[in-house]
């Protein structure tokens, strides 16, 4: 099914949708249909993980992906989660920690960030981020 959202002055509200039902996987829910939402990702319910660090999380059934904006000097503490992470800068310069190995990272680069491996970052300029998470962060989700 393909289809846009339009509000009741038939005026577009930002998104659409586009699933189709694939008979392999006939057991699939509406609910993991409603998921697969075409939208821009900032109409997501923001999530301020520290003070300068907000994220915009979309779920699917075995991956989160999240878009993060960090002010220049934030500071995300070290960390670790059972999620094996792969973190991608969009722009600025993010100093992290990861393993006990001091990384920087600037646009155009990633880093693969194993299951259980402490982490931490500081932003040394505003910063725009792709996280990527496997299994989901259901710790991430709207409540």
């Amino acid at each position: 099914m393909i289809g846009v959202r339009y509000n009741k002055d038939k005026e577009w509200v930002g998104g659409s949708y586009c699933y189709f039902k694939n008979p392999e996987y006939p057991n699939l829910t509406s609910s993991y249909y409603n998921r697969s939402v075409m939208q821009p990702i900032k109409n997501i319910t923001p999530k301020e993980l520290v003070k300068g660090i907000t994220g915009y999380y979309a779920h699917g059934t075995n991956m989160t992906l999240g878009y993060i904006e960090i002010k220049a000097g934030s500071d995300l503490p070290a960390h670790q989660h059972p999620h094996e992470q792969i973190t991608y800068i969009i722009e600025g310069q993010l100093d992290m920690v990861i393993g006990g190995k001091p990384c920087s990272l600037t646009a155009g680069m990633y880093y693969v960030i194993p299951s259980n491996v402490l982490h931490g970052a500081v932003a040394v300029t505003d910063c725009k981020v792709i996280d990527v998470f496997n299994p989901t962060r259901d710790d991430y989700r709207e409540k």
